[in-house]
Formats: structure tokens, C-alpha cells, sequence
């Protein structure tokens, strides 16, 4: 899988890190290694529009994911995923995390999201942090102030 990281607020995570969970993410579910993903990073203005006009909310959030499932001539694109680096760093001082770890978190979850997960129930969510901490984990990123706060 190949994830195209785009500034748009001017800061974005680490590539040798987000490399790293989209090669786990990608053997963890069978990904083709042709699939691309964007993530852009915004701040919370920014954050707060997208919603509104993917998902007709009013307020901010810290990532969302939009499905595309196109095929293009360079490869297939399966979504977008916006994540806001304001909210990452708010929430990674409360964790005690780097802000690219909590962004890096959002892209899981956000590629979970494209993979058909929901976190609408609290079994699900449950799961899907699970599975979270397995990535994160196996990316020699696992810390225990993840779990504290979810």
C-alpha cells in the first residue's frame, strides 16, 4: 500500500512511520501493494469544513475517511483520509505521545474505516482500538498512554 501524505496545514507525520503501519496494515489485510491512500493533513477550521460537507456536521474531529475506489492509470486510489495535526497535538500531550504518534494513530483508523470498520457501537469501537494498538504495536510505536485515554 503507498499512503501520499499531503501538507495542507503545513505539518504532516513522518514518512518512515506511516511506511511502516501501511506495510502492517497492508499484510494484516491482504492490501495490493499498488493501493493508494491519501492522507491530508489540515487544521481544524479546515477539519471542521470537510465535515460538514462529507458528513453534514457542524464540528471538528480528528479524522476522517472518505471512500474513492477508483482505478487509475498509475494505480487504485481507495479513499482519502483527512486528519486534523491541532486536534493530534492537543490530544498527544494529554496522552504524553509524540503528535505524529497520535497522527499516526488517526491513519490507522482512518485505513480501518476504509476497510469496512465501524465504531459506531461500543463493541466496535472496542475492536477497532484493539486492532489499532496491534498496529501501533507492531510498528515498535505501542504505549501505554494510548490505552488510558481512549
Amino acid at each position: 500500500m503507498i499512503i501520499e501524505i499531503i501538507e495542507a496545514s503545513g505539518k504532516a507525520p513522518g514518512p518512515e512511520q506511516t511506511e511502516r503501519a501501511a506495510a502492517v496494515f497492508g499484510r494484516k489485510f491482504d492490501v495490493p501493494a499498488d493501493t493508494r491512500v491519501s492522507v491530508i493533513c489540515v487544521n481544524d477550521n479546515e477539519m471542521r469544513s470537510f465535515n460538514s460537507q462529507f458528513f453534514g456536521r457542524s464540528d471538528t474531529t480528528d479524522v476522517l475517511s472518505v471512500t474513492i475506489d477508483e482505478e487509475f492509470s498509475d494505480g487504485y486510489l481507495w479513499g482519502e483520509i483527512y486528519i486534523s495535526t491541532e486536534t493530534a497535538e492537543r490530544e498527544s500531550e494529554k496522552r504524553a505521545v509524540s503528535w505524529e504518534e497520535e497522527a499516526l494513530l488517526y491513519i490507522i483508523h482512518g485505513l480501518l474505516h476504509l476497510a469496512g470498520f465501524e465504531d459506531t457501537s461500543e463493541k466496535d469501537r472496542r475492536n477497532m482500538w484493539d486492532i489499532q494498538m496491534d498496529i501501533l504495536e507492531q510498528c515498535g510505536l505501542f504505549r501505554e498512554s494510548f490505552v488510558e485515554d481512549q
